[in-house]
């Protein structure tokens, strides 16, 4: 009599296991990770506040609290100490790779840098050089762009006193520093001073032409997650690309959502309307960075005696591969949280005799059709997957049960193991026999069907039968025909 074998792929922690799937939440299988900015709430990282408004970082199973910078803050070092698993940062990310600190630049959100001190008109100061002697006040970070630029202007840092940068401009306003670091894109803010006129220092000016509002992460985060990094990039670019399309909602957004005492919804238009200039997001794709302009930063610091090293770009520039993206897997945000933690880490179970399917070769090896399907599964998704081997098929069952294994590449369905497991769709069929020696004698036809003599089991309720323990045939021998002696 014959049956028919459809082989699946026997999966338990796609999600987790049948039984205990409907005891778990969303927020279960979201994975948390930090964005460290490096300053106060503006538009400026209005990208990353539409991608969680949007969902997009959800689609992607992530959840994503953003930290707002302190005064003394500096991004890098808060990503490097393991409290930010993300940070936006300047061109101080290039100063931090030359010095060997494991950083990457996922994207470049500013083509042209915003950064410049904002000097009193009625200052004695017209150019960067008449900074000599002078107080100037600059952060923990961003600070090498305005350095690389009195650098040019032949000014070494002894040449100036650099004091701890103030809350507001305020300091600027009651001549407590003669210069204080802003960002271009509130120029139209600062404007709005009655009393008092500015005129910005902008390294631009001088020649100096760097990346700004630079994603960062560490190499760990790249080697360790790099589905989730991709993810992370991807999910906020979209919601950059959704923020400078929809200005006034995300206005809105950040007014109600992410309060700033300094912000009012005048000062975040104008700073959009600026940022929009630096972004350029119709010349250029946004987040996109060019290697050669890197170089050319790097070319200038190290002109500038700001360093004297030459990093190795190709681990600081991300590169996005097709690989490592998981859109055209048509799985959910919790499926997706899963594979992105658990691709260098997954478990399958090998049967070590069941010829042609799979089986350990001479060598000890995974070899066989499932054998086959795993290597290109492999292959394709670019995932490393590790075999134990020398089980039963019982025994790994039970492995998988209680999740010490993660697939079975060759499995049978049963209504057994639906209760807790999970399975593929069938990916091969074939016919389960009996054999016999030529000698033995043939089993008689028991019945008929339609007037013709058929076979049945039936017949063979005197004989030994040899099943394999734990196979699927022989659980249905034992449930189908009990007068068998197996």
């Amino acid at each position: 009599m014959n049956w028919l074998l459809r082989l699946f792929l026997l999966i338990t922690s796609l999600v987790t296991s049948a039984e205990s799937l409907a005891s778990h939440t969303k927020a279960d299988h979201f994975e948390n990770v930090k964005l460290q900015l490096n300053w106060a709430h503006q538009f400026r990282f209005a990208g990353y506040y539409m991608a969680i408004e949007k969902g997009y970082y959800a689609k992607s199973g992530i959840e994503v609290d953003i930290q707002q910078a302190s005064l003394r803050t500096n991004s890098i070092d808060i990503l490097l100490s393991g409290d930010a698993d993300y940070a936006v940062s300047g061109a101080d990310a290039l100063i931090a790779k030359s010095r060997n600190m494991p950083v990457v630049a996922l994207a470049a959100i500013s083509h042209d840098s915003p950064l410049s001190l904002m000097v009193r008109k009625d200052s004695d100061i017209e150019t960067a050089a008449d900074l000599r002697g002078k107080n100037i006040m600059l952060s923990e970070s961003n600070r090498f762009a305005i350095v690389a630029m009195l650098k040019k202007s032949g000014l070494s840092v002894g040449d100036y006193n650099i004091l701890p940068i103030s809350a507001n401009h305020s300091t600027l306003i009651n001549k407590l520093t003669d210069a204080y670091p802003v960002y271009i894109t509130d120029k139209g803010y600062f404007n709005t001073d009655l009393d008092v006129e500015y005129t910005y220092l902008r390294p631009k000016d001088y020649g100096l032409e760097f990346y700004n509002d630079i994603l960062i992460t560490t190499e760990n985060e790249i080697n360790n997650n790099r589905f989730r990094s991709s993810d992370f990039r991807e999910a906020s670019l979209k919601g950059w690309k959704y923020a400078l399309a929809n200005v006034d909602e995300t206005i809105d957004l950040i007014l109600n959502k992410y309060p700033n005492q300094s912000n009012t919804r005048e000062r975040l238009k104008l700073e959009a309307n600026e940022l929009i200039k630096l972004v350029r997001p119709l010349q250029t794709e946004v987040g996109s960075m060019k290697d050669t302009y890197w170089l050319h930063m790097l070319d200038t610091f190290k002109e500038l005696g700001l360093t004297d090293k030459t990093p190795p770009l190709t681990s600081f520039i991300y590169k996005p591969k097709a690989e490592d993206h998981l859109d055209y897997l048509r799985i959910t945000p919790e499926e997706r949280a899963w594979f992105r933690q658990h691709w260098n880490q997954i478990r399958i179970g090998v049967n070590p005799d069941w010829f042609p399917i799979e089986f350990t070769n001479k060598d000890g090896a995974h070899s066989g059709i499932s054998s086959d399907l795993i290597k290109k599964i492999g292959q394709d998704l670019k995932i490393y997957i590790k075999s134990a081997q020398g089980l039963t098929q019982a025994e790994a069952t039970l492995k998988l049960k209680n999740k010490e294994l993660d697939v079975l590449p060759a499995s049978v369905k049963t209504k057994e193991k639906e209760e807790y497991l999970l399975f593929s769709k069938p990916y091969m069929s074939s016919d389960w026999v009996m054999i016999t020696t030529q000698t033995y004698k043939t089993i008689k036809p028991t019945t008929l069907v339609d007037g013709k003599e058929t076979y049945s089991l039936k017949g063979l309720t005197d004989e030994k039968i040899a099943v394999t323990n734990g196979y699927v045939s022989h659980q249905r021998l034992k449930d189908n025909w009990p007068m068998l002696e197996l």
